[in-house]
């Protein structure tokens, strides 16, 4: 953390004092928590034009401390985002518009609030601050431990941060230079970008040509022109192989002879310890993936894909029609059964029996739609039954009265009759209510 703020606030030109670009006026524009001072947060300059940032290494790390030992040892706590503005690759100038600090400031501010780590609404997340030394960019540090004593979630952080570039970039006006899915090819990141820097001086200092472009970027459209001309498996390898390309097959732990996955690497890249650096397929980009490359070929006409040693692709039983009924299908056959069977049920005027009835429409309807969904042998679940009919209500008699009696459903009036011998029941037949619906109005 004081190793990090100490570059952040080294002011001098780019290649002085190990900066790889101008840093001037360095400042806190922004921090975890809006209510307080900026001058709080401030590094205070002590003499000899150095920092001292022991007051802020303090605040930041409070809550690192409560953590467990064990927790501590498993990550590392330092978290570093660079946000910066686009420039034109060829000059460097800045493409896009000035912004202040406190656009600057309302920018980090998005940016911690949409990965998850410090919510806009909640003063419980990391302790982070923004630091501006440049015109086109900033700088955000933050220690990855909450205020309430849990660890912040960092899965799918760079997705997160896309999205928060594109929302930004939207609302600012700004040049738009994030991918729009996670479909797309993966972009080449800095450390890739500060290696490719670093080979092209070493090998232009050797006389030897540079690279024009990071290893990913070489390595991507060789492997295209390959899959696109190469009718199975082994035609890719050969075609990778004829130019040039180091390919390495990864065997399957499972079946033995298959081909699972490749990789491949430039023949003069090694790393440190003096191998070549491997790509796989997913790394290049999403559609050059081993399966994805066998349904490419069996959409074309193969039926089979051989691998390199010799044993064929079966082709992926999920491109083949299979005749089973998705989920999907049978429940929205279903629920239309059912929606039928309760327009065509005559519903009584009591809840608890309407419940009754609806659901006994629905269990039917659904038992029905589940047997004509095929199992796994393509052989019906259980046979289909009829839906159970609910019988009607039983009349009851009146009690013994004399005087008239209304129909609850058509308000029609009937003679109650003597002795309550007569069972009364509505004569229209529109309504199907009997005895029990009747009510006495005189």
């Amino acid at each position: 953390m004081r190793g990090l703020l100490y570059y952040l606030f080294t002011e001098g030109l780019a290649g002085e004092k190990g900066l790889e670009s101008a840093h001037a006026d360095a400042r806190v524009i922004a921090g975890w928590d809006d209510t307080a001072d900026l001058e709080g947060l401030q590094p205070p300059a002590c003499a000899g034009g150095q920092r001292d940032f022991r007051g802020l290494v303090s605040r930041l790390n409070e809550p690192v401390l409560a953590l467990d030992r064990d927790q501590l040892k498993k990550y590392k706590p330092v978290y570093h985002l660079t946000v910066a503005a686009a420039k034109d690759p060829d000059t460097g100038q800045l493409v896009d518009r000035y912004l202040s600090d406190e656009q600057w400031a309302d920018i980090a501010r998005e940016y911690m609030d949409q990965m998850g780590l410090a919510k806009r609404v909640e003063d419980t997340g990391v302790r982070w601050v923004a630091v501006r030394h440049a015109s086109d960019h900033i700088h955000i540090v933050a220690t990855l431990a909450r205020q309430d004593g849990r660890r912040p979630r960092l899965f799918n952080d760079r997705y997160r941060s896309m999205e928060a570039s594109r929302f930004l970039e939207s609302k600012y006006g700004l040049t738009a230079t994030s991918a729009n899915g996670r479909t797309g090819a993966p972009s080449t990141s800095r450390a890739e970008s500060r290696k490719h820097q670093a080979t092209a001086r070493r090998r232009s200092a050797e006389g030897l040509p540079a690279p024009a472009a990071p290893d990913r970027e070489v390595l991507r459209p060789h492997v295209r022109t390959a899959a696109a001309g190469a009718g199975d498996l082994t035609e890719f390898f050969a075609r990778l192989r004829s130019d040039g390309l180091l390919v390495r097959a990864r065997m399957s732990e499972r079946t033995p002879g298959e081909v699972t996955g490749y990789a491949v690497a430039l023949p003069d890249r090694y790393d440190n310890g003096g191998k070549p650096i491997y790509f796989g397929g997913g790394k290049l980009a999403p559609d050059l993936t081993l399966p994805q490359l066998q349904r490419r070929w069996q959409d074309t006409g193969s039926a089979g894909v051989p691998s390199a040693a010799g044993k064929a692709f079966a082709p992926d039983p999920r491109a083949a029609p299979t005749g089973r009924v998705l989920p999907t299908t049978w429940v929205r056959s279903a629920a239309a059964n059912a929606a039928s069977a309760i327009s065509a049920t005559p519903m009584p005027r009591s809840p608890g029996r309407r419940r009754v009835r609806v659901g006994a429409a629905i269990a039917g309807a659904v038992r029905c739609g589940a047997a004509d969904r095929p199992g796994r042998a393509g052989r019906p679940r259980f046979a289909c039954r009829e839906p159970r009919q609910m019988p009607e209500p039983r009349s009851t008699r009146p009690r013994r009265s004399l005087g008239c009696w209304t129909c609850r459903s058509c308000s029609k009036h009937l003679d109650g009759g003597l002795g309550g011998q007569t069972n009364l029941c509505c004569e229209q037949g529109q309504c199907g209510y009997v005895g029990f619906s009747l009510k006495r109005s005189g």
